[in-house]
C-alpha cells in the first residue's frame, strides 16, 4: 500500500499525469504500415495506440513490431509498407486502466510498460499515462517532500545483539 503522504504528492493533480486523447499520437487499424512508420518517425513514443473509427483501443503498435511482421519482405521496400495495414502487424499485449484508475495499479503496470492507456467501460480511449509523466512526479516527490512534510527518523523498537550466538531483542 502507498504512504498516504507520498500517494497524495505523486497523485494529488491525476489530470497532470494524463495525456488527454486529443494530444495523443495514434493510428487507425485499417491505416497503413507506411503511415504508421511515418506517424511514429515524427514523435517520441516507441509505440502508439492503435483504434478503430469508434476510437476503442484495439492494440498498439512499433516500428520494431511492423519490421517483425514484415521480416525478409522488408527488403522490397518502401512499397511493401503500403500494401499492408497497421491491423496485419499490431501488438495486442497492452494494458489499460479505467478513467477512475488505482494510483497503486498504475505503479506496477509502468514497471513494465511504457504507458497505459485510459479507456472507458466501452474501451474507447480517453488518454494515456505515460512513464514519463510519472517519474516527473516522482522526481517532483523527491524534491520537494520535505518542503510539505517534516521527517524525522523512527526511533528503533528492537535492539539486536549477538552473544555467543544467541540473538536477543530488547524492546524500547
Amino acid at each position: 500500500m502507498i504512504n498516504e503522504q507520498i500517494k497524495a504528492m505523486l497523485f494529488d493533480k491525476k489530470e497532470d499525469l494524463i495525456t488527454p486523447v486529443n494530444n495523443v499520437s495514434m493510428v487507425f487499424a485499417d491505416n497503413t504500415l507506411l503511415h504508421a512508420i511515418m506517424i511514429l518517425n515524427n514523435i517520441s513514443y516507441a509505440s502508439i495506440p492503435v483504434l478503430d473509427y469508434e476510437n476503442k483501443l484495439m492494440g498498439t503498435i512499433s516500428t520494431g513490431q511492423i519490421f517483425k511482421y514484415l521480416g525478409e519482405r522488408i527488403n522490397e521496400g518502401f512499397e511493401v509498407l503500403e500494401k499492408f495495414q497497421v491491423k496485419d502487424a499490431m501488438n495486442f499485449n497492452y494494458y489499460t486502466v479505467p478513467e477512475n484508475f488505482d494510483p497503486e495499479d498504475v505503479l506496477r503496470a509502468l514497471i513494465n510498460n511504457n504507458f497505459l492507456c485510459i479507456v472507458d467501460e466501452n474501451k474507447v480511449l480517453k488518454g494515456l499515462i505515460t512513464r514519463r509523466a510519472v517519474f516527473k512526479r516522482v522526481n517532483y516527490l523527491a524534491h520537494d517532500f520535505d518542503k510539505r512534510y517534516y521527517i524525522r527518523p523512527k526511533k528503533a523498537k528492537f535492539l539486536a545483539n549477538d552473544l555467543e550466538g544467541l540473538t536477543l531483542l530488547t524492546k524500547f
